[in-house]
Parts: structure tokens; sequence; C-alpha cells
């Protein structure tokens, strides 16, 4: 019996080693994820009152958040979430005005939402 108990709390205590090294990789992941930055290509607009947003891929990213506005500061900025693409059309922009746009990549790690940091902004006149 007492050999029966000794086996358990190895058991146990092997389990919890486990968990723990387990949650230090999915901090680990979380960590570098946070750490890398996404990368806008371009920003061009080729149709009236359009623009053309284009990307790098961010490794392990589930998605990607888009934000543009009028102002450089992002006041009253819109916001558009998408997934597994590297390119998105804006559409019914203002004509003749000039947009900021930046965007981050997203993963959710344990039920939350982790971002990496924003973009460098770039700016584009709309036809």
């Amino acid at each position: 019996q007492e050999a029966r108990a000794a086996s358990e709390k190895a058991l146990k205590e092997a389990q919890e080693a486990r968990m723990a090294a387990q949650k230090a990789q999915r901090e680990a992941e979380k960590s570098a994820f946070e750490a890398r930055r996404a990368s806008l290509r371009s920003v061009i607009s080729a149709k009236k009152r359009q623009a053309k947003i284009i990307w790098k891929r961010v490794e392990g990213a589930q998605g990607y958040q888009i934000q543009y506005a009028l102002k450089s500061s992002f006041k009253g900025k819109k916001t558009i979430t998408v997934k597994n693409v590297t390119a998105k059309s804006l559409k019914k922009l203002k004509s003749s005005k000039k947009y900021f746009v930046r965007m981050r990549a997203f993963k959710t790690f344990d039920g939350k939402k982790v971002y990496t940091d924003y973009s460098n902004v770039k700016k584009v006149k709309v036809k």
C-alpha cells in the first residue's frame, strides 16, 4: 500500500511538472508572438473612393486588425478584422482625402486575443 501511495505521488508530481512545462512553453510562445511586428507593404488607391492594403504575413497569426483614419492621431478611426488574407480593399472612402493606415496581427492564447505591435503608418491619397 505504501508503494502504491508513493507511485501515485510520483505520478501526480510528474503530471504537475508536465503541466508547468506546457504553461511555460505557451507563455514563451505568447511573448515571442507579441514581440513580432506587423509590416505594411503598400497602400495604394487605384480606383475611385477605394484603397488597397497589402501586408506581410505574420508567422502564427490567426488574423489581422486594420485601422484607418483621416488624422494621423487615428482619432475617429475605423477598424476592420480579417483572417487568412494578406490584402484588403477599403471601400466607401472620401475622395481626394489623405488616409492614414496601420495594422497589427493577433492570435488567441488561452481564450484571450494577443496582439503584435502596430505596423508602420502609411498614408494614401484616395482618388
